[in-house]
């Protein structure tokens, strides 16, 4: 059990912290504020797992961050299981 467990938990390229997706969209932000594909690893999402519009999902908070770009701010639009 502990090897599947392991198993579906990433590492991310910037700091070596583990990132566990739960539910949801592929797209990821670890602890340290790297982005990136949590199916393949792709920096900033740079690639077609998901769609372009979907927000990443805050691994600390479970928030829903949309990218913006560099010198631009996330908005912040929910956390998982809101409804609304």
């Amino acid at each position: 059990m502990i090897g599947n467990a392991l198993a579906d938990v990433k590492r991310c390229r910037r700091c070596g912290n583990g990132v566990e997706l739960q539910e949801g969209c592929f797209k990821m932000k670890c602890i340290c504020g790297y982005l990136f594909c949590y199916h393949c690893g792709s920096e900033n999402a740079q690639c077609n797992c998901t769609p372009f519009q979907h927000g990443f999902t805050d691994n600390r908070t479970g928030r829903y961050e949309f990218f913006r770009p560099p010198g631009g701010e996330a908005e912040v639009v929910g956390i998982k299981g809101d409804v609304g």
